[in-house]
């Protein structure tokens, strides 16, 4: 299967994109738990980074880009050019980052970004650098969430990373936690990385093909084919945008318990080659 399943992404590739706080982190105080699926903790054959030179390829088109650079008065500048400006919820601390500034999180606060920035279409990636120390708490964290948690309302999708295994790993959500279309793939980390180091985690979605691709610090962790009941539709209702939480409502849901930076939503599917440009920015150059 995944041999026919990464056959499948290097023909996407072929023809798409080549493309200082101190503060004690905080126990997840959420009522939002989620069970993983059944397919849960799989890895891919990674193919060698050196077998094929990265290419530039042509404009990227980003939905929303948080560097963390410019942030003002508690407004978080979207640096891509659809201005979904986001804003604190509670007080994350603004520290040195992986390139420039970074947000650091202790459980109890997030930044909220407007509904739009969310909405993606069939193609798309998500991606971050994170950091997380080997004494934050071991439950799931979301880096990126769309919508509020609920029996009735399909989020859309999440994106985290999962401390439960220990060594860490990446999570993928495609609609409702507690609704008929919903899928969640968790992925171990082939090694450490609750490490108080810098790591980068990408996920490319085409669910056109009913394909999910994952990345961590520029290798290929898992490809997934995604079940054909997975469903991304997102309500009018849904008033909630949210960097580093499931949910902003009254309390955070798996709030995340470290630092980020550089948080993209790009409205394409990225092929292999383009994980590295997206991880240095020459895709924003």
């Amino acid at each position: 299967m995944k041999k026919t399943i990464a056959a499948l992404v290097s023909l996407f590739s072929s023809i798409t994109l080549l493309a200082g706080c101190g503060a004690t982190p905080t126990t997840d105080t959420s009522s939002n738990t989620s069970s993983p699926a059944a397919n849960t903790t799989s890895s891919a054959e990674t193919t060698d980074p050196a077998s094929a030179e990265p290419t530039i390829p042509p404009e990227v088109h980003v939905r929303a880009r948080y560097t963390f650079d410019a942030i003002d008065n508690g407004v978080v500048p979207d640096d891509g050019p659809n201005g979904y400006d986001g804003e604190f919820f509670g007080t994350p601390c603004v520290v040195e980052g992986k390139n420039g500034s970074a947000i650091e999180l202790d459980g109890s606060n997030a930044v909220l970004v407007p509904n739009g920035a969310g909405e993606v279409g069939s193609k798309f990636t998500v991606a971050a650098w994170f950091k997380v120390s080997s004494d934050a708490p071991m439950r799931p964290y979301r880096i990126f969430s769309v919508g509020v948690w609920g029996d009735d309302v399909k989020t859309g999708f999440n994106f985290g990373f999962d401390t439960s295994y220990g060594r860490g790993g990446i999570v993928y959500c495609v609609g409702n936690a507690n609704g008929p279309a919903y899928w969640n793939r968790q992925t171990e980390f082939p090694y450490q990385s609750r490490d108080g180091e810098w790591h980068h985690v990408a996920v490319t979605y085409d669910m056109d093909a009913l394909l999910a691709v994952g990345y961590l610090d520029g290798q290929m962790l898992d490809i997934m084919q995604l079940p054909d009941y997975a469903d991304l539709s997102i309500p009018d209702s849904i008033q909630k945008v949210c960097i580093g939480a499931s949910n902003a409502e009254e309390e955070l849901g798996e709030a995340f318990v470290g630092a980020l930076d550089d948080v993209v939503i790009l409205d394409d599917f990225l092929s292999e080659d383009a994980i590295p440009l997206l991880m240095d920015n020459s895709l924003f150059s």
